[in-house]
């Protein structure tokens, strides 16, 4: 079944939008060095944890950023990965509740290897109170954010699970690394499951 045959198969009265992002900078992630980018949310008592993987066969030695999309910085640490190996890293040890940003992963100046093969998500978990019938209400990753550049899209759904009328709200979120050579510009435009644009 393709896209669009799936959209015409949901229920009318579900609310599953796609939007479309044209971004105007066509070099808004250039970078004189390597940088992976991963998103946090703090919000809803959420655990969160960046599940960093050399894809390399050698030993990786990171620096780990974390800051707030208001631009606080809450800390940093080395973070050694070994060739094939995978690191998991809490992000509840800094300041994150309640509160939401990304972090950056860096080749740190240990790091002796060549190119940095690296890849990885944010996982976040909300634990349900001890004694509850299962231990996690719900979890869900999000994979590391890559440059996109051109025409983009993507999904996103707003039908409320409990059954209610009310609408799940949802959030489009853009990133502009501080090594950006040119201001953010984009026009979005929201379309409704028939592909009608709103």
């Amino acid at each position: 079944m393709n896209f669009l045959n799936l959209l015409k198969a949901l229920p009318v009265r579900s609310t599953l939008f796609l939007f479309v992002i044209s971004l105007t900078s066509s070099s808004a992630f250039a970078q004189t060095s390597e940088i992976f980018v991963g998103v946090w949310n703090g919000f809803n008592n959420h655990t969160v944890v960046a599940e960093i993987s050399n894809l390399s066969g050698e030993e990786a030695s990171l620096t780990f950023d974390i800051d707030t999309s208001a631009g606080i910085d809450l800390g940093s640490e080395v973070v050694v990965v070994p060739g094939g190996g995978t690191v998991h890293v809490s992000l509840n040890k800094y300041a994150i509740v309640d509160d939401h940003g990304t972090y950056t992963l860096t080749a740190s100046g240990d790091h002796k290897g060549g190119a940095l093969e690296i890849n990885g998500i944010s996982t976040f978990y909300r634990f349900l109170p001890a004694g509850s019938a299962k231990s996690v209400e719900y979890a869900f990753a999000i994979p590391w954010l890559n440059s996109l550049e051109g025409v983009s899209g993507g999904i996103f759904n707003s039908i409320n699970a409990a059954g209610g009328v009310t609408p799940v709200f949802n959030w489009l979120s853009l990133y502009l690394p501080p090594t950006a050579d040119a201001a953010f510009s984009a026009t979005v435009q929201v379309y409704n499951q028939a592909g009608e644009f709103l």
